[in-house]
């Protein structure tokens, strides 16, 4: 027998009304009763996705990522030569393995010759 949730009408709720109307939801609400609605079956499926702040740019890539993967994402493989997250360089060498957390800013550096 389903879960029966009756949640009284406040931020929360309607915040689980937002979710009910997004794609990566379910919530099923049943009726009205005054200030409480009744609502059926609430489940939230994470995304499995995060967003990055790349050089000032906000990007988007997939849950638990590390350096080496968003630099494969981006095609910048042979480009950078350097990286730092959130203000900590992290060495080269540590980019297949370093994973990235939810908005992280990583900074990402090539070195140019000139004269």
């Amino acid at each position: 027998m389903p879960k029966i949730c009756i949640i009284e009408i406040s931020i929360i709720h309607r915040l689980l009304h937002r979710l009910a109307l997004r794609n990566d939801s379910h919530c099923e609400p049943l009726k009205r009763r005054g200030n409480l609605t009744l609502i059926k079956n609430f489940k939230f499926i994470k995304r499995g996705k995060m967003k990055l702040i790349i050089n000032g740019e906000t990007k988007e890539f997939n849950e638990n990522s590390t350096i080496l993967q968003v630099l494969e994402n981006l095609d910048l493989i042979d480009k950078v030569m350097a990286a730092a997250v959130n203000m900590d360089i992290v060495k080269q060498g540590n980019w297949a393995t370093y994973t990235l957390k939810e908005m992280d800013k990583l900074e990402l550096l090539d070195f140019v010759g000139g004269g």
